[in-house]
């Protein structure tokens, strides 16, 4: 199973230097087989903003914050064998969180996005219905596992992890250049 995080905000959508590999720390590097309906996991980590927005703007403002009023929302897309998970996260204003990154900084929101996260899994369950072929409290179950494997990490083992999976992501990005 794959899994990415994207940060959304009221103009836009995107990566960040530690939180973006919260979904691949929380799966690890050998997910359990939980059934063929689900073959990937998106997370959208939904972010207010802490500034107000450029006149020409306010629009898309305005939308975002209606939509923040309805999260969070899980949707099965069964057809691309694909669950999407969006819920208003906690961690920061988009602003704040784009100029934090580095070292310490990086472990501590890892830790935070990843604690989010899985307390946000839970609405998997209703998605999911029993025809599906898709064990979600064994996935709800292994995710909480490694979550407290993460709880009891020490931060420099959080950031080896973190370290190792920037590289590997690095490394795919510059083999996808080079074809």
């Amino acid at each position: 199973m794959k899994s990415g995080v994207w940060l959304v905000s009221y103009n836009g959508l995107g990566g960040h230097p530690a939180l973006s590999f919260a979904g691949d720390v929380l799966l690890g590097p050998s997910v359990p087989h939980f059934g063929d309906a689900v073959v990937e996991l998106d997370i959208y980590p939904h972010l207010p903003s802490g500034e107000p927005p450029p006149p020409s703007l306010a629009d898309m403002s305005d939308r975002f914050r209606e939509r923040l009023a309805t999260l969070p929302r899980v949707w099965f897309r069964r057809k691309k064998r694909l669950i999407e998970v969006a819920y208003r996260s906690r961690l920061g204003t988009a602003e704040a969180l784009a100029g934090r990154a580095g070292g310490a900084a990086d472990v501590s929101l890892l830790r935070d996005a990843c604690a989010e996260i899985t307390a946000t899994l839970d609405l998997i369950r209703d998605a999911v219905k029993p025809r599906d072929d898709f064990d979600a409290e064994g996935l709800l179950r292994f995710v909480r596992g490694r979550q407290s494997e993460l709880e009891r990490a020490s931060d420099r083992a959080v950031l080896e992890v973190l370290l190792a999976l920037r590289e590997s992501e690095r490394r795919r990005v510059a083999a996808l250049r080079d074809e």
